[in-house]
């Protein structure tokens, strides 16, 4: 498997960061030994085409979370934003024709 990236590694640790502080959540620990070191293990899941981060237990190896590497929220977020500028431009491309067309009308008519 790939080595995960080091931008990767710091925006889990920056989010895992962020959800103690907002939420007040205290050290976790896994649920099956009770350890609270964690390390991310890279994967692809059988029949899918997107990898995703395992939050594991480092001495025991139980999963405790998944996260998805290339953050598809975010990324649904990009192209919205994109398709709305794009619906934008297409408004105002129609209002041009528009114009165009009224003018040509009113010099043939």
């Amino acid at each position: 498997m790939d080595r995960i990236s080091d931008r990767t590694i710091r925006a889990v640790r920056y989010l895992e960061h962020r959800r103690f502080a907002v939420f007040g959540f205290g050290q976790p620990k896994c649920g099956k030994c009770g350890k609270t070191k964690f390390k991310l293990n890279e994967f692809l899941p059988d029949g899918s085409n997107i990898n995703l981060l395992a939050v594991q237990c480092l001495s025991c190896k139980t999963p405790i979370g998944v996260l998805d590497v290339r953050n598809v929220g975010r990324m649904l977020e990009n192209h919205q934003t994109r398709i709305a500028q794009l619906e934008r431009m297409l408004s105002d491309i129609k209002t041009g024709v528009q114009y165009i067309s009224h003018v040509l009308d009113n010099r043939n008519g």
